[in-house]
């Protein structure tokens, strides 16, 4: 690769973003989290741990993404790294996928660690890597608008309530009796879905699996735009002044 390439810069952030977001306490916040759910679900009957798992697995990226991206985000925008990302030739679809991509490796670990703590049977660690991602290609995007839009960290939060409500729905639904196929096709569903074929659940069909993917995608690509309009207005703001 060549150094000062495109894909080499970016890289680059990557790497940084890694060592900031763990300077900053976001490892140790995943490790303890992780941690927690290990013995919860230790301290449960194996059936019940057992149908908790998927959950607290699909939680590290459906609620721990949109805070700790967003999060991120405010704190660039304190230390004014921000504008100057955007100084450089960065896209905003760019920065929102390496923003993603850094707090879907933090979940990736997670649910690793989780897995390995809680599971009883053969599970996937692919596949579990696979659900993490997906539900924060999802949640990180969410985030990110919510804190573009926010003017301190308190309303970052207060902002981001209804997204995290949004991605809530599905695990609720989760216990409901015949209710499973409406939690699949919600927002976040599909995170559920995989994480718990990951973990060696016969559930779900392939059908619903399928479905439920097919939703998660259309749920992303919205959430792409909606933090890229949110996002590209706050370049263009930090840009002219600057200026």
């Amino acid at each position: 690769m060549r150094p000062g390439s495109p894909p080499d810069r970016a890289l680059r952030r990557l790497a940084l973003g890694l060592k900031l977001q763990a300077r900053h306490g976001f490892a140790a916040a995943y490790a303890v989290a992780t941690l927690i759910f290990g013995l919860v679900l230790g301290a449960l009957p194996p059936a019940w741990g057992a149908r908790l798992l998927p959950l607290l697995a699909a939680a590290e990226p459906c609620f721990f993404a949109p805070f700790f991206a967003g999060a991120f985000l405010m704190l660039e925008r304190g230390a004014g790294s921000f504008r100057v990302l955007f100084a450089a030739p960065l896209t905003v679809a760019a920065y929102i996928a390496e923003r993603a991509i850094l707090v879907g490796l933090f979940c990736a670990a997670a649910g690793l660690g989780l897995g390995a703590l809680a599971a009883k049977g053969p599970w996937s660690p692919l596949g579990l890597a696979a659900a993490e991602l997906a539900g924060a290609a999802l949640g990180a995007p969410l985030g990110m608008a919510a804190a573009a839009r926010a003017r301190s960290m308190n309303g970052f939060i207060l902002s981001a309530v209804p997204a995290l409500a949004l991605l809530a729905a599905p695990f609720v639904l989760w216990f409901v009796p015949g209710r499973l196929a409406l939690a699949a096709l919600l927002p976040g569903g599909g995170g559920i879905l995989l994480a718990a074929r990951a973990l060696g659940s016969a559930f779900p069909p392939p059908g619903l699996l399928a479905g439920a993917l097919a939703a998660q995608l259309a749920y992303a690509a919205l959430a792409l735009l909606g933090a890229r309009r949110s996002i590209g207005r706050l370049a263009q703001a930090e840009g002219e002044a600057l200026s």
